[in-house]
């Protein structure tokens, strides 16, 4: 399902790029499938691919940094790297962003033109970020369902928490004019509804159960005039 998803999600990337765009990805298993999908292309110029953001704990493969380097070189591109954790301290995040290459990295994160994304359950993601468990307590209290590009939010798509990282964050990313959010199962449709409702900027990829269910899900709570877009 999720190389289907990720071929989907390749194509439609296809069919918007354009000559001078900056495209901006975050890491996962399900962008690598969207990158690993991607045709080698030759008929856009000057594209420069940028990680959304610093990398998460873990495999290597699905870092941001190696994924806008792969992407990069599937489109006779150029890339920008983002060596750095995801979280950072305040204080050091404000050091780290007098650096002139990381400064470079986060202008043209904030100029992108597509900004592509996985959804991914709150909790889930907070440990996958090794949060300590008070933290996630307070996910919790604040509503937190749905996860995306460091952003928690609640069933009524409010961002209730954000980290604090260098790269994409929720001011920067409502100035990207196209996002491609990257996401499927039965375990994410509240997430999905969260992140993406209310987000006229977004096109979501996901797989035909995930899509029947959302359906459903909108036409009842239209019914119930409780749905607002």
């Amino acid at each position: 399902v999720y190389k289907e998803l990720g071929k989907a999600a390749a194509n439609y990337l296809e069919s918007i790029i354009k000559d001078n765009y900056i495209i901006a990805l975050t890491g996962g298993n399900t962008i690598k499938e969207v990158v690993e999908a991607f045709p080698k292309i030759n008929n856009i110029s000057n594209t420069l691919i940028v990680p959304a953001r610093g990398g998460m704990r873990g495999r290597v493969d699905i870092q941001s940094s190696t994924l806008a380097e792969s992407l990069a070189e599937k489109l006779n591109g150029s890339y920008k790297l983002l060596h750095i954790p995801e979280r950072v301290s305040s204080e050091l995040k404000f050091n780290l962003l007098k650096e002139r290459e990381i400064k470079e990295v986060v202008d043209s994160i904030k100029k992108a033109h597509i900004l592509i994304y996985g959804i991914g359950d709150a909790m889930i993601m907070a440990q996958k970020r090794d949060m300590p468990e008070e933290k996630i307590n307070k996910l919790k209290e604040l509503g937190a369902v749905g996860e995306a590009f460091g952003c928690y939010f609640d069933k009524n798509s409010k961002v209730v928490s954000e980290n604090t990282t260098i790269g994409i964050n929720m001011k920067d990313a409502r100035k990207i004019n196209t996002h491609i959010a990257v996401a499927a199962g039965d375990n994410k449709i509240e997430a999905i509804i969260a992140t993406m409702m209310n987000n006229e900027n977004a096109v979501l990829i996901t797989d035909e159960g995930s899509a029947l269910k959302l359906e459903s899900f909108i036409k009842e709570q239209q019914n119930n005039n409780s749905l607002k877009f």
